[in-house]
Formats: structure tokens, sequence, C-alpha cells
């Protein structure tokens, strides 16, 4: 009687993360049509969109987009070869993905600047704030966020611990680790910080 239940209990669980599994593919190609179709769009307008504000969301689809697609490559890698799911190149790939988690952020803070001076500052963004500015700043700042994102591969920061299996950046218990997560950590935090300022303005506007 124990077996049984214990056979039915392995198998309601393996059925409910097969579930959720194929629910996460599902978002994610969902994401990925979206993005898709946004940047058809964006690349079918001519005149109607001030130049600054197309390379910036034309920024945040194409972040989006490959971030989409590189976790549902990820998922599907995890599913049809549950074998290699603690394969040092897997946790390596992971954590290149974090890159567009904050670059996501960056064009944000970007976006959200932009707008800001547009506002209180007219005549200073109309003469300064060219898109050529606002590319200089956005391959900056995604520089800058691939050089945090790859410092675990250097020592600062972990991603593979001794037991050969993948480790976040929370896990850290070394002094150069629990570092790079704070440093992490507060990026990340600054990154949302416009978009949820964005969603309770809409919010509020509605």
């Amino acid at each position: 009687m124990s077996n049984a239940t214990t056979a039915i209990s392995s198998l309601h669980l393996a059925t409910t993360g097969q579930s959720s599994l194929f629910l996460v593919q599902a978002m994610l190609t969902v994401g990925v049509c979206g993005n898709l179709l946004a940047l058809f769009v964006l690349s079918r307008i001519r005149n109607n969109l001030d130049g600054r504000h197309k390379f910036l969301l034309r920024c945040m689809a194409t972040n989006d987009f490959v971030a989409e697609i590189g976790m549902l490559a990820v998922t599907i890698v995890k599913n049809v070869w549950p074998e290699i799911g603690n394969n040092v190149w897997r946790c390596r790939l992971i954590v290149l993905l974090r890159f567009f988690g904050l670059g996501s952020g960056c064009v944000a803070v970007l976006m959200a600047v932009e707008r800001w001076l547009a506002i209180t500052r007219p005549f200073f963004y109309r003469i300064y704030i060219t898109e050529n500015i606002l590319k200089r700043i956005m391959i900056m700042l995604w520089l800058t966020v691939l050089c945090l994102v790859c410092a675990p591969f250097f020592g600062f920061g972990i991603y593979w611990n001794n037991s050969k299996m993948c480790s976040r950046v929370g896990d850290a218990k070394e002094s150069l680790d629990v570092i790079y997560a704070y440093v992490y950590f507060s990026v990340a935090v600054n990154s949302a910080c416009p978009i949820l300022s964005k969603r309770i303005t809409a919010e509020m506007v509605q």
C-alpha cells in the first residue's frame, strides 16, 4: 500500500512538474511572438514616431526577444535532456542570460531619464539629447552590465559550486561572492525602479 502511494505521489509530482514546465514554455513562446510583432510594427513606422523613441523601443523589444529565446532554449534542453541539467556550460549560459534581465532595466532607466528631460528640460532635450547620444549611453550601460554579469567567470561572484552544481547569486558565502551579490542586487533593484514607477503611474492615470 505504501509503495503504491509513493508511486502515485511520484507520478503526481512528475505530472505537475511537466505541466509547470509546459506553462513556462508557452508563456515564453507568447513573449517571443509578442516581441517579434513589436519589432515588425516598429520597422513599419516611418515618420509618426520620434527616432529617439523608436530606438529605445527597439532596444527594449530586441533585449526581451533575445532573453526569451535564450530561456526557451534552456527550458527545452532541460526537458529533453535532463541529464545535462547541471552541466557547467548550461550554468554559464544561464549566467549570460542575466545580462538581458539587467539590460532591460537599463533600457527602462534610459527611457525614464529621456522622458523626464523631455518634460522638465525641453530646450536642453531638443539641443543635446540626440539619437546618437542615446546610442552611446545605451552601449555604455550594456557594456557595464556585461562586465558585471561576466565577473563570476573571473572569480568575483559564484555560479558553480564545489558540488559541481549551478549556484545562484544568493547562495554566496565567501566574502567576494557576498560583495558581488550585494552589487548585483543593488543594480537589479535600481534597474527595476523605473519599470515599477511607470506601472504605478499608468495605474494612477487610469
